[in-house]
């Protein structure tokens, strides 16, 4: 991660031991297994829906690339240009090759081989083992990977809202979703987004949250 981070940000080794994303305890990935192929739409794999296969999600709860939102039109109707730029950073690269080389030492485990047979990889792909190498393991996730939509930030505390979610330049307009978010938060964003939710509403309602 160290590495990653120098070569990011441009930083001198001295310097990333204070780096928040390793000089703080955080989580930065989640392993959640599915028992249920739930890529199959995204990876054209042909998986049979019979109960047989099941789906292992490794999320990057901390990513540290930055996609972008723009506006296409001045059609308000038309959809906007999104551009999500997923992986773009070393650090996030990292933090997914981590993420699947523990997940699949775990399956190759005498626990994990109980339960999983064998793994289904896309044609062309070798399957993946704890020994991958980084380009194996980039080559899968350039191919197979998906967001979990949970997006956030694209009107961000600070820079377009106040710390009233009120739209800086415009008059009673004000943003309440999990854009105003400034920063990835290293968890699922629902209670999050329903704490913010309370007491906004209790905010506009003139009351005490």
């Amino acid at each position: 991660m160290e590495k990653a981070i120098e070569q990011d940000e441009s930083l001198a080794m001295m310097d990333v031991a204070s780096h928040p994303l390793v000089a703080l305890p955080r989580s930065q990935y989640e392993i959640l297994p599915m028992y249920a192929p739930t890529e199959v739409p995204l990876t054209d794999l042909n998986i049979p829906l019979d109960g047989s296969i099941i789906t292992v999600g490794l999320i990057n709860l901390l990513p540290t690339s930055r996609g972008t939102l723009t506006i296409a039109s001045p059609d308000p109707t038309a959809d906007p240009l999104i551009v999500p730029n997923y992986c773009a950073t070393e650090v996030d690269r990292v933090i997914l090759r981590t993420a699947m080389r523990h997940n699949v030492a775990a399956l190759e485990s005498p626990a994990g081989q109980e339960v999983v047979a064998e793994e289904v990889a896309p044609a062309g792909f070798p399957k993946l083992t704890s020994t991958s190498t980084d380009e194996e393991l980039d080559a899968r996730v350039n191919r197979c990977a998906a967001s979990f939509y949970q997006k956030a930030g694209t009107v961000s505390m600070s820079e377009v809202v106040d710390t009233e979610c009120r739209v800086k330049g415009v008059d009673a307009l004000r943003v309440v979703n999990a854009s105003v978010v400034p920063t990835p938060i290293s968890a699922h964003y629902m209670v999050c987004i329903y704490a913010l939710a309370e007491q906004m509403a209790a905010m506009i309602a003139g009351k005490e949250a």
